[in-house]
């Protein structure tokens, strides 16, 4: 994040989001202390992801409403530290804003491949994919890059995946929670499709 936009007030990035989430937004920056400037919520952000207090959920909130690729390598950043599931899910789930610096997304897709792959768990393995869909629906050049990072899973991690996923609402944009969110996958056939190129079962 440059240096520019660091010292930034966030009542500017609030009032640059969306209209309807501006009022929340105030309500959540103020829950958190309110930070005047980006480096200040950053701050309260990054000690609440490392002590895993509420507040970091609330942050999470924030970066996906604001929806400024700025935020993106900051993300990233935390990502690609320890994070329990809750956490790594919640950080896909919150990164909608795919920045234009084609570097910078190039260098996390084996972050976020690997984060996938350490921390096994359907809702992580959901998020995760739909995420990079997004990267991939802006850079579909970084499908080279995808594919030479792919995951390995075994037949009882399959077996585990599969049992999970029975619920179809987990996978459908059209009965998800997040169906309001960019970049959802339409269909279970289209996540499969997109999913095979870059996680193989043994």
């Amino acid at each position: 994040m440059n240096r520019d936009y660091i010292i930034k007030p966030m009542n500017e990035l609030i009032s640059n989001a969306n209209h309807i989430d501006r009022i929340p937004l105030l309500s959540f920056n103020k829950m958190i202390g309110n930070p005047e400037k980006v480096a200040d919520f950053l701050e309260i952000f990054f000690n609440a992801v490392n002590e895993n207090t509420p507040k970091q959920t609330i942050c999470f909130k924030m970066v996906e409403k604001i929806a400024a690729p700025e935020f993106y390598s900051e993300v990233i950043k935390i990502l690609s530290g320890k994070c329990n599931n809750i956490q790594t899910q919640t950080i896909f789930k919150s990164t909608v804003a795919i920045p234009n610096d084609i570097g910078i997304v190039r260098e996390s897709i084996p972050i976020i491949t690997s984060k996938i792959r350490e921390v096994f768990d359907a809702e992580v393995m959901y998020h995760g994919v739909c995420l990079l869909y997004r990267i991939i629906s802006k850079y579909p050049e970084l499908e080279v890059d995808l594919e030479s990072n792919y995951i390995t899973f075994g037949k009882e991690e399959l077996d585990i995946c599969m049992k999970r996923f029975e619920i179809l609402y987990m996978w459908q944009t059209k009965e998800h929670r997040g169906k309001t969110k960019p970049g959802y996958i339409d269909s279970i056939e289209e996540f499969m499709d997109f999913t095979l190129k870059f996680i193989k079962f043994k």
